[in-house]
């Protein structure tokens, strides 16, 4: 069987500036989907393009105290 290797990924962005602005996510509230496979570029989903995958994917909340920090930087 080929094996196909895939990353799909949803952003979604809080800012206060955009909330001060009435704006309360950037990417709207499903937030933007990007897909990504080992023969293309990332490419930008359409916002009414289906998404199963990321629609059943658990949703992590990045914070100043739950930053991703390269290893060796901590």
């Amino acid at each position: 069987y080929p094996f196909m290797q895939r990353l799909s990924l949803r952003l979604r962005y809080f800012s206060p500036v955009a909330t001060l602005a009435g704006i309360d996510v950037i990417g709207g509230p499903k937030g933007m989907a990007f897909v990504q496979t080992v023969d293309s570029a990332l490419v930008t989903l359409r916002p009414g393009e289906a998404t199963p995958e990321l629609d059943r994917a658990q949703v992590y909340r990045l914070t100043a105290e739950n930053l991703l920090i390269p290893k060796g930087r901590q």
